[in-house]
């Protein structure tokens, strides 16, 4: 960070100039440098505006009716924090109504069913990446298939949330000293969070899938976040061991999503055929025809039909509505079944609407 911009009358940050070195994307980098922070960023230009809603607890207390004090005092006034200019990346709009996402240090959020829609998207957290006094459960263990070097020390990763098996982390890990050095490591060698780290290192299964991963070229981030929220996702009881999916096979699907062969939406379908047939990534992309479409001019018309059906929304997002270009990117990605690319229908929809 070279320069910081306050707001005189607030001295609140209102811009950071910046420099970045793009040979370490992803925390690697090639001259063994080694990289002490990641940027985590959503492009102003190509994003999708959507209302957050951050609930976290009502009270700031766990039982706010066994003291001497009113409980009304013990109200959370930040209980009910709505963000009504948020911004997130535009494949959303493709994604199923169920899928889960983990927001950048703020826990897990769903798209609320009633109120959001293409033209304004509305996500609810639903679980906090931390709950240090909710009540302890029952944590399903997930089984690398590999031995346990402490029994006391947790194998307990995460448990499954209903029948979506997506990953739910009530609290962070207990690790022995051995896996806490190992987790360390992760945070200064590799760039990984403090709680990415924690729970790779916790089953010895996964952290040597991980780092097998980093060593056949994957970035330490990404593949940890694959296997955190992906991989884990797809066991559903099974053992690391069983499933046909190898580190190779995963550091060749990001690559593809790297190289623009595939959108990051489309590889989360082809993780899934991965995770039944253990055909490598590259060729269920080629049998099934999931190549990422970046013909300007197939996309050209796609968008000039799109937008003259619905002559409406046009008119209203030329009179000032530009929230509805979710709307219209999420018709072109329906209509090409999730594999254009995003920033070009974004870019061809805006000079069409302009």
């Amino acid at each position: 960070c070279n320069e910081v911009i306050k707001n005189p009358d607030t001295g609140e940050i209102d811009e950071l100039r910046c420099t970045y070195d793009p040979a370490t994307r992803g925390g690697d980098a090639p001259d063994g440098r080694k990289v002490k922070a990641t940027l985590h960023w959503v492009s102003a230009e190509h994003a999708v505006t959507a209302e957050v809603r951050v609930y976290d607890r009502l009270f700031s207390v766990p039982a706010p009716e066994d003291g001497d004090e009113d409980w009304q005092t013990f109200i959370n006034p930040t209980s009910n924090l709505v963000l009504t200019d948020a911004r997130v990346e535009p494949s959303v709009l493709n994604d199923s109504a169920d899928t889960r996402y983990q927001f950048e240090r703020q826990g897990y959020f769903w798209r609320d069913p009633v109120d959001s829609s293409d033209d304004h998207l509305v996500f609810n957290r639903i679980v906090t990446l931390r709950d240090s006094w909710a009540k302890i459960v029952e944590e399903r263990s997930v089984d690398t298939g590999s031995e346990r070097s402490d029994p006391s020390a947790s194998d307990q990763v995460a448990e499954t949330d209903g029948d979506t098996a997506e990953p739910v982390f009530k609290r962070l890990p207990r690790l022995n000293a051995e896996r806490q050095k190992r987790a360390d490591a992760y945070v200064a060698d590799l760039g990984l969070d403090t709680e990415d780290a924690a729970l790779l290192s916790a089953s010895d299964g996964l952290a040597s899938f991980f780092e097998t991963a980093v060593k056949e070229g994957g970035s330490p981030r990404t593949m940890a976040n694959w296997i955190l929220h992906e991989l884990l996702r797809e066991l559903k009881g099974q053992s690391l061991a069983s499933l046909p999916v190898t580190p190779s096979h995963l550091v060749e699907l990001v690559s593809l999503v790297d190289d623009a062969t595939i959108s990051g939406r489309i590889a989360k379908d082809v993780f899934s055929e991965m995770i039944g047939s253990g055909d490598r990534p590259a060729a269920i992309v080629e049998s099934k025809g999931l190549r990422q479409v970046t013909d300007a001019d197939r996309l050209g018309a796609i968008v000039a039909t799109i937008v003259a059906e619905n002559s409406e929304k046009a008119s209203a997002y030329r009179e000032g509505k530009k929230g509805l270009i979710g709307f219209f990117v999420g018709q072109v990605m329906q209509q090409t079944a999730g594999k254009a690319n995003p920033a070009l229908v974004r870019q061809l929809l805006e000079d069409r609407l302009a």
